[in-house]
């Protein structure tokens, strides 16, 4: 692990200002620390703004100043650097910020699970090709991947992913989906491999089908995700797991010192019973009963069961023992314990910024949400989306059905929703290319197939929305020879704040189409 150093300047220190610091924070926002910093020392204390969803548990009484702001970069895996005034005489602040190295060694964690994933899947390909005893030969037999190939629909969805371009791999692990209609009459091997699919899953492969392949997950954590769709309606689909997070990181807690053990084991009485289902409540409670100073990183998750520890004699290394879970550790480094968990650079990722959590549990107390507060929601990636579930402030996994839509509408303007709700609706030669991207995975995501953009003039294509006792229907449709043509169409059940004016639509609508 590398631990993000201060480097002292020789600059005058403003004076008087305080040598010591007390903190009492559990799962708040980094710039709730800095004003807490600033107004006990007198500086200017603040958090870069690529920081901003970053949480902290910091408890500490009466510690030096310089310990603390070594002991939280460390925690964070950041840096520090001084403020000073325009002639450089005297320190006026300290802002928290990713240092060139910070962001290489964040970097190179997150690259090593992708080349990973990568290996993995080139390894799945060029094995299901292999003779069973070259398999026996060459591979782990407990591993995944043997597991993996035993199963007739994941051999044959190796198989087909042979029969692609590196290209067309390398665009399904960057995220675009693979598509391939089976078209039995073309005698190729890629088509070949298709048939061996659906034939494993039994599928009928006389009527038009198409096959879905996309990436799912992400950082070590992945696999490949399959549907297969039939053209009057029927849907099937699978996960291939791939990779896991233990599979290529070794556990930081390994690497913890005897004398880090040694000094958590003094014994004392603890008085009174430790019980909470959220982790940091859990830190308060330990740090209130022994005075141990803690500084944590803060993650969206809660204990399935409540974290608990008992009355009796104990020692700080078998209270912290006991309710370490989710990959976390912990290390004590002078007189302060640190928190950290295995998959840092991971899991901040999936960070939901405290201010929307704070008003989304105000507003579930008397309301659901409107549609402009299901947009904001909607620009959060599907990790942060899912993160948001573990809050118990919703049941958000039974609203992804909706995500791709609420990214498409998160993202416009207030110019573009109000033309959104007008009768002749948003055209989309007024969308960003993002925008439009957008709009195509939402379609897709109903559809499985990417409708065709570029087949007629972009003002040919309209997205409409229409309100109708508190629901919202959202159509995508293209005019061609004044016959409005339905491409997609989800309905949501909750509306804008203010009920707009329904517009009207053309009579002559056509059967749903596969533009």
């Amino acid at each position: 692990m590398h631990t993000a150093l201060f480097t002292p300047v020789c600059l005058a220190q403003p004076s008087p200002a305080p040598q010591k610091v007390s903190v009492h924070l559990v799962s708040s926002p980094l710039s709730e620390l800095m004003q807490t910093l600033s107004k006990q020392t007198r500086l200017a204390w603040k958090c870069h703004r690529d920081l901003p969803n970053l949480r902290i548990t910091a408890i500490a009484q009466d510690m030096p100043v310089q310990t603390f702001r070594d002991r939280l970069a460390e925690t964070l895996h950041l840096s520090w650097k001084q403020e000073t005034n325009p002639d450089k005489t005297l320190v006026t602040g300290y802002t928290l910020y990713k240092s060139p190295r910070n962001i290489q060694e964040e970097q190179s964690l997150l690259d090593k699970g992708e080349e990973a994933l990568r290996q993995r899947l080139d390894l799945a390909i060029r094995a299901a090709f292999w003779s069973k005893k070259e398999r026996e030969q060459q591979l782990d037999p407990q591993s995944q991947l043997v597991l993996n190939l035993q199963n007739p629909q994941f051999e044959a969805s190796f198989r087909f992913l042979g029969q692609l371009s590196l290209l067309q791999r390398e665009q399904m692990l960057n995220g675009q989906d693979t598509l391939a209609p089976y078209d039995d009459s073309a005698k190729t091997p890629l088509q070949a491999t298709l048939k061996d699919l659906l034939e494993s899953m039994r599928w009928d492969a006389n009527s038009p089908t198409t096959a879905r392949f996309h990436r799912d997950g992400s950082y070590g954590d992945a696999g490949v995700l399959i549907e297969i769709k039939e053209a009057r309606g029927g849907t099937s689909g699978f996960r291939i797991p791939l990779l896991q997070r233990k599979d290529i990181y070794s556990p930081e807690e390994a690497k913890r010192s005897k004398e880090e053990y040694r000094s958590a084991r003094k014994p004392f009485y603890l008085d009174k019973e430790i019980a909470d289902e959220k982790f940091d409540k859990v830190l308060e409670q330990i740090a209130e009963a022994t005075g141990a100073n803690i500084i944590s990183e803060s993650y969206h998750d809660y204990a399935p069961f409540p974290l608990s520890v008992r009355r009796g004699e104990t020692t700080l290394e078998k209270l912290f023992d006991a309710i370490m879970f989710n990959h976390r550790f912990w290390r004590k480094r002078g007189n302060v314990y640190l928190i950290q968990n295995e998959y840092w650079f991971i899991e901040r990722r999936f960070q939901v910024d405290v201010a929307l959590i704070r008003r989304m549990k105000d507003t579930l107390k008397k309301r659901g949400l409107t549609l402009e507060e299901w947009g904001e929601v909607g620009k959060l990636s599907v990790e942060q989306w899912m993160a948001l579930q573990t809050l118990k402030i919703g049941e958000f996994d039974m609203m992804q059905f909706y995500h791709p839509l609420l990214a498409f509408y998160g993202e416009l303007t207030e110019s573009q929703r109000r033309n959104l709700f007008e009768p002749q609706g948003l055209s989309v030669q007024h969308l960003s290319s993002p925008d439009t991207h957008r709009l195509e995975k939402w379609a897709n995501s109903l559809k499985g197939l990417i409708p065709n953009l570029d087949k007629y003039p972009k003002d040919a294509y309209r997205v409409k929305a229409t309100v109708e006792e508190g629901t919202t229907r959202f159509q995508l449709v293209v005019l061609v020879e004044d016959v409005e043509r339905l491409i997609a169409e989800q309905i949501m059940f909750t509306a804008p704040k203010v009920r707009t004016e329904k517009p009207t639509f053309a009579k002559n609508r056509l059967p749903m189409s596969t533009e």
